[in-house]
């Protein structure tokens, strides 16, 4: 298990980590997010004793990294995919971690199969690619067989095969019992392998949640209708307080001659009895669940040190079309001005499916 406790840091007189606290439990993965300048790296190498906090405690395993008897047995890590020493053979290098921290040859040659680097084994770690240094990096972590691991952005520069390959590895050692603390910026990624969530924010920690609550409290539960006949759609919810209204982008599969809209502030069993009622036709109804990617950007919207905008978008946020009015009397069907008729659909959100929990497939090997 993983501990923070209320760690401050401030570098040139600007306060990194603002009293940062949150617990990465045993037999789960922890996904660590927040924008760019957020304190994620300073709060990973904080708790491996590579830079001193003004103030604050971590702990791994209930110890300081300082107290550990043997750290690599403790903790394995991944800063700096580039971290071997360019003119070394990976496995000489690999090598000299084992010898140095009391860990068997053997395991070397485990490590190295795991990862999928024996055939590259003899070469020196500054003709690796990023893809390949990711591996002998994630590969050192592994010598000591340990009971926590500390992966930062592990999967930058995989290719696909190497990407599954380390969610499969996060899920393996969470089901071991094990702790996995996870830093990335794919959010499809962590929202597939994570169990948890810490968000930092400007050194701050925002929210410390499960995927799921967070996913389920920070984004807006959509309905998507496809219609022929937009302006009657419009026309049938006018009335009904507090719905808005909003063009979605056509999508492969919408018919011609179509258009697509998003409706938000009513539940899709409402919105589907009231387009029955007036008849409308509608050649698709679907409740989308935002994304773990839609509700982190809403969470961490003024977190960031970097602001951008797309091209050609004038600056300051758009408002939503906002249809309805408040609206007086109710007849029984469908969406009005005093309640809601519940008949209709059932909606139900996608299925969190995440990898399997077996052990990790041997890495392939790296070209």
């Amino acid at each position: 298990m993983i501990e923070v406790e209320k760690l401050v840091k401030t570098f040139a007189g600007r306060k990194v980590l603002d009293g940062v606290s949150f617990t990465a439990r045993n037999g789960r993965v922890t996904g660590f997010l927040g924008p760019n300048g957020a304190g994620k790296s300073t709060t990973m190498k904080a708790l491996l004793n590579l830079i001193h906090p003004d103030s604050g405690r971590s702990f791994i395993d209930g110890r300081p990294f300082t107290k550990l008897s043997s750290p690599m047995r403790s903790v394995g890590a991944v800063l700096d995919a580039r971290s071997a020493h360019k003119g070394m053979k990976a496995e000489t290098y690999l090598r000299s971690l084992a010898l140095t921290n009391g860990i068997p040859k053997s395991r070397v040659d485990e490590v190295m199969a795991i990862t999928g680097i024996g055939k590259v084994a003899s070469r020196r770690a500054g003709t690796f690619s990023l893809g390949m240094s990711q591996r002998l990096a994630i590969a050192a972590a592994l010598l000591g067989d340990p009971h926590n691991l500390v992966l930062d952005e592990p999967i930058n520069g995989l290719d696909p095969e190497g990407v599954k390959w380390v969610r499969d590895l996060c899920r393996y050692y969470a089901s071991q019992g094990r702790t996995v603390l996870l830093s990335s910026h794919l959010m499809s990624e962590v929202a597939i392998t994570a169990d948890d969530l810490v968000i930092i924010g400007r050194g701050r920690i925002l929210t410390q949640t499960t995927v799921e609550r967070f996913v389920g409290e920070h984004s807006r539960h959509d309905v998507r209708v496809v219609t022929p006949d937009p302006d009657r759609l419009r026309q049938v919810f006018a009335a009904a307080r507090g719905i808005t209204i909003t063009p979605d982008d056509r999508r492969e599969g919408d018919p011609e001659r179509s258009w697509a809209v998003r409706i938000a502030g009513a539940p899709l069993e409402a919105i589907a009895g009231s387009i029955a009622h007036h008849q409308l036709v509608v050649y698709q109804l679907v409740q989308e669940r935002g994304s773990l990617e839609d509700a982190y950007m809403e969470l961490t919207r003024t977190a960031g040190e970097y602001h951008t905008r797309a091209p050609g978008i004038e600056a300051g946020p758009s408002e939503p079309n906002r249809i309805g009015r408040a609206g007086h009397g109710s007849d029984g069907h469908g969406l009005n001005g005093t309640g809601l008729d519940r008949n209709g659909l059932n909606g139900t959100g996608p299925n969190r499916n995440g990898p399997h929990r077996n052990g990790p497939n041997r890495g392939g090997e790296t070209r």
